[in-house]
């Protein structure tokens, strides 16, 4: 009799332990895909942990300055308002990293030329895309964020 109230204590001990190992309900999946603006890791540009206020290249500074709000904004219809409410200093400030200095770091000059280029582009698409059919715009806005990281690379001397 000894064992078998031995053994109902050790197995009521372990269901407590099991469930309590659980941790009941699993977190809402955030509306963002996983490598949308709610992520933690950024591609190509800062790690997590990194400081993202960290001064590099004034027109680049500027422009974080205005995006950085929206991209991080929870819900994708917010971000997507907030992107096509702020299209003119989205576009003033990209424009501004398109025409300004190459930073001294950016060794190569016709690198950092091109993804500004290509990094208005994608900036000129997202005034249409919020003109035309906002379906287009969260894609957009993660084209414009990694091409944002990948001249920040650039301008500090990361991709030379």
């Amino acid at each position: 009799m000894k064992s078998f109230s031995r053994h109902c204590a050790v197995g009521f001990v372990a269901s407590i332990m099991f469930v309590a190992g659980c941790g009941g309900a699993q977190p809402q999946p955030s509306s963002s895909p996983p490598d949308g603006p709610a992520h933690l890791h950024h591609e190509g540009g800062t790690e997590p942990g990194e400081d993202h206020s960290k001064k590099v290249h004034p027109p680049l500074d500027e422009f974080r300055a205005v995006f950085a709000p929206i991209w991080h904004t929870e819900s994708d219809s917010d971000r997507t308002s907030e992107a096509c409410r702020m299209m003119t200093a989205i576009h003033a400030h990209a424009q501004k990293v398109e025409e300004g200095p190459v930073p001294e770091k950016a060794t190569d000059q016709a690198a950092w030329k091109a993804e500004a280029h290509s990094f208005m582009e994608d900036v000129d698409a997202l005034r249409k895309d919020c003109d035309v059919g906002r379906e287009a715009v969260l894609p957009r806005l993660k084209s414009i964020h990694d091409g944002f990281h990948k001249l920040l690379d650039r301008a500090m001397g990361k991709l030379n």
